[in-house]
C-alpha cells in the first residue's frame, strides 16, 4: 500500500459522492437490482449493498441476504448497519463496458432536405461527466483493453472518446476474491494499480483512499480524511494477502501464456468438439464479458420511410452471422465458433497486443447456463495434447 493514503471514515463516506454530484458528475455505482449487483445510477449511499455478498459458480450466481432491517425500515439492503460492509462481493453480474461501448447506437442519418437532396449527418452522443464507483481492478483492466482498442492507432473512435474523456473512475480494491476470481493467473493485480482517479480500500470502519490524477486529489482534499496509519495500512495488506491466497487455491489453475500460446497448433482437438456438445452458442459469455467487443451495423428506415438510420449493435462471434463472408458463413459450427472465441482471448490476442484478452473476472464462466468453465477447458487443451492435434503443428 502506498504511504500517501488517507483513512476516510464510513460515516463521511456519504461526503465522496456529494462532492463528486456537487462537481457535476452523474455517478454510477453497484446496486442490487432483480437479485444481482449491477452498475446504476448512484444518488446515495444507502443505494449501495450494504452487508451483502455474492456466491458465483459455473452457471450460478446468487447474493447473500444481510441482517434484517430493524422494524419500519426498507428491507432491501438499506439503510447502513453496523459492522455491514457495501463492497464484499468479488465482481458486478454486468461489466462497464456498456457505459463506454454502448450497446446500440446510431453512426449516422440520411434524409432529404427541402428541395429533395439526400443529407447525411453524423449522430455523436452528448457529452456527460460520469463517475464510476467502486471499480474493480480487472474491470479497471478491462478499461484499458478497451482504450487500446477504441483509441489507439490513427483511427479512434470518436463516440467512444468522448464518453472515455468525461470519466471519472473510483477504483476498489479487493479484499477478497470470489470463488471464480483468476485475475492474478491474466497478469492482473488485486489492487488497482494505474488508469484510476480515486481507489478505496475497505476496512471494517472506514476506507483507505489514494488519488491517481489531478482530479482524483482535487476531491480527496475536499473530503474529511485524515492519513492513513500504520495499523491501517497493515490491515488493508492482510486481506489482500489473504484474497490472493484465496485465489492461489483455486483448482485448477490457469494455464501460462506460453502454454495457452499452443492453443493456435491444436484445431483439430477432441476438447472442442466436446465443449461443443455443451455450449448452446447463447453468447451471454462474450456480452457479459468486460472486453469483447464485436459488433455489427444494421440499417433501419422509419415507417414514412423519410429517414434511414445507420447504426452500430453488439455482435458476438458466437453468432451465424458473425463470420459471414463472400456469401458464406465461415465458421458453421459451434465448435468453430468457441474454438475462435477461447483461441483468441487467449492466444491470438496475445501475438497482436502482447497479453491475454480476459481480465479473469469470471462473469463468463458464472452466466454460462451450460456451466462451462473455461479454465477446465482450457487445462484439457494444454496438457492434454493427443497425437491428433499434433499433427497439425
Amino acid at each position: 500500500m502506498m504511504k500517501q493514503e488517507q483513512y476516510l471514515a464510513r460515516k463521511h463516506l456519504k461526503e465522496l459522492l456529494t462532492t463528486l454530484i456537487e462537481d457535476g458528475y452523474q455517478c454510477i455505482g453497484p446496486r442490487v437490482r432483480d437479485g444481482a449487483i449491477v452498475y446504476a445510477p448512484l444518488t446515495s449511499i444507502d443505494q449501495l449493498p450494504w452487508g451483502v455478498s455474492d456466491r458465483q459458480q459455473p452457471g450460478g450466481y446468487k447474493l447473500s441476504a444481510p441482517p434484517a432491517s430493524p422494524a419500519g425500515l426498507n428491507a432491501a439492503l438499506q439503510p447502513v448497519h453496523p459492522g455491514q460492509r457495501a463492497f464484499d462481493w468479488s465482481v458486478p453480474a454486468t461489466s462497464i463496458k456498456a457505459l463506454l461501448f454502448a450497446p446500440s447506437e446510431p453512426l449516422w442519418c440520411a434524409r432529404p432536405d427541402a428541395s429533395g437532396q439526400l443529407v447525411f449527418r453524423q449522430s455523436l452522443p452528448e457529452p456527460e461527466r460520469v463517475a464510476l464507483f467502486g471499480v474493480r481492478p480487472c474491470d479497471l483492466r478491462a478499461i484499458a483493453i478497451q482504450d487500446r482498442v477504441f483509441l489507439a492507432g490513427p483511427y479512434a473512435d470518436i463516440r467512444y472518446q468522448l464518453r472515455r474523456s468525461e470519466l471519472f473512475i473510483i477504483a476498489l480494491n479487493c479484499t477478497h476474491s470470489g470463488d471464480l476470481c483468476f485475475c492474478v493467473g491474466t497478469g492482473g493485480s488485486l489492487n488497482a494499480e494505474r488508469g484510476y482517479d480515486l481507489a478505496l480500500t475497505e476496512l471494517d470502519k472506514g476506507y483507505l483512499v489514494r488519488s491517481g490524477s489531478k482530479a482524483g486529489r482535487s476531491v480527496l482534499t475536499r473530503l474529511n480524511a485524515r492519513p492513513a496509519s500504520s495499523s491501517q495500512r497493515k490491515l488493508a495488506q492482510a486481506q489482500q494477502a489473504e484474497a490472493y491466497r484465496q485465489q492461489q487455491h483455486r483448482q485448477p489453475k490457469l494455464p501460462s501464456p506460453a502454454e495457452c500460446l499452443s492453443l493456435l497448433n491444436l484445431p483439430t482437438h477432441p476438447e472442442w468438439a466436446a465443449v461443443a456438445e455443451r455450449c448452446l452458442a447463447c453468447a451471454n459469455c462474450t456480452q457479459a464479458c468486460p472486453t469483447c467487443f464485436c459488433h455489427t451495423v444494421v440499417n433501419q428506415s422509419n415507417l414514412e420511410l423519410s429517414q434511414s438510420e445507420h447504426s452500430r449493435q453488439w455482435d458476438s462471434c458466437f453468432s451465424d452471422q458473425h463470420s459471414y463472408c463472400a456469401g458464406q458463413v465461415v465458421r458453421a459450427t459451434t465448435e468453430q465458433r468457441y474454438r475462435q472465441w477461447l483461441s483468441h482471448k487467449f492466444a491470438s490476442w496475445q501475438q497482436q497486443f502482447g497479453e491475454f484478452g480476459c481480465v479473469g473476472c469470471g462473469r463468463c464462466i458464472s452466466c454460462c447456463p451450460a456451466g462451462i468453465d473455461i479454465i477446465e477447458v482450457l487445462n484439457r487443451l494444454c496438457y492434454n495434447k493427443p497425437e491428433l492435434a499434433k499433427e497439425a503443428t
